[in-house]
């Protein structure tokens, strides 16, 4: 059963918002483009594994990208599945290249185009979700489980070494193929029932309840200013900016496409990159209309909550507004 579906990662989508809407000319655009790649291929490698997860016993509950908190230490893992036997974490690592888990210096060195990069050490990360998730489970949630955790790496041509003598840590990073095969292995190791079905159920409730969304101020980690953005309405056709507003549509000077909703991906963007309220006067600013009363009426179609009256009038918008085209 999947308890938390897999959805488009709120910073994956702010960092995306952010990328069209600044300068290519932009000292910080490589680096929003570099971020923006690496946030793609993780929800991208995620996603993959959805085809393994539909060969999960009836029995297990399912979590993608649960975080929970632990004494203020937060702490997100990519997949959680509990089984009546044991719970299993899995962290999922899209990299192309080879990967080498240097186990003297605690790092992941990937090797691509003759280039090396680190990365932290996604097993001390695995290790350390392993070790909060079962001080949650038991002393914050009541129950006690053995607590399993495995790396995937998503991409089948990645090569994987680590150093001599460490040969064991393949049963704890590997291929998105060996899957099903390492889950019969640990569903062979814990046999005995733990948990009944009516407890876990309890138990997955309790744990959705817990997760908590992290806040993220994606201006911010780019050092950006609001005022530095692209503001109006993007051609979804050719992606030009600005798009008018005429007759009650959205028109392209560039390509002529006309558009009644193009405003949505606009407002998108500003909960995601500014705020997540408006006012009249900001919603005119962003989509670079003159009439109030157009704003309003743009602002009215939602359905948003409202707070004040007159121009103090702030409106709210949901989380989850709009996600991700999905990769075809």
């Amino acid at each position: 059963m999947i308890v938390k579906e897999l959805t488009v990662p709120l910073k994956l989508q702010a960092v995306q918002c952010l990328e069209k809407r600044i300068l290519s000319s932009h000292h910080q655009y490589p680096q929003i483009q570099a971020d923006l790649a690496k946030r793609k291929a993780g929800y991208y490698g995620e996603r993959s594994l959805c085809y393994y997860f539909q060969q999960l016993p009836p029995t297990s509950f399912l979590f993608h990208n649960l975080r929970l908190e632990q004494h203020d230490s937060p702490f997100e893992m990519d997949v959680l599945i509990l089984f009546p036997t044991f719970a299993l974490i899995i962290e999922t690592k899209n990299i192309i290249g080879e990967i080498h888990f240097d186990s003297q210096f605690g790092q992941l060195i990937r090797t691509w185009n003759d280039k090396k990069e680190a990365f932290p050490d996604p097993i001390a990360q695995a290790r350390r979700h392993q070790a909060l998730l079962g001080y949650s489970l038991f002393q914050q949630l009541g129950y006690s489980m053995p607590v399993e955790f495995l790396i995937v790496v998503s991409n089948s041509s990645t090569i994987i070494s680590t150093d001599p003598g460490k040969a064991y840590l393949f049963k704890q990073v590997i291929h998105a193929n060996k899957l099903p095969l390492r889950l019969k292995e640990l569903q062979s190791k814990y046999r005995a029932e733990i948990i009944e079905s009516s407890q876990l159920k309890k138990l997955s409730r309790r744990l959705l309840k817990e997760h908590k969304e992290a806040e993220y101020d994606v201006l911010k980690k780019f050092h950006i200013q609001a005022n530095e953005l692209v503001k109006g309405v993007q051609c979804p056709n050719c992606k030009w900016f600005p798009m008018q507003r005429k007759k009650g549509r959205w028109a392209c000077r560039n390509c002529g496409h006309s558009d009644r909703l193009a405003h949505l991906e606009a407002l998108h963007d500003y909960s995601l990159l500014i705020s997540p309220t408006i006012t009249n006067a900001k919603c005119r600013d962003f989509l670079q209309i003159d009439s109030p009363f157009v704003a309003s009426r743009l602002l009215k179609s939602l359905n948003l909550s409202e707070s004040g009256t007159l121009k103090g009038k702030k409106y709210y918008f949901p989380k989850k507004m709009k996600l991700l085209p999905e990769k075809k």
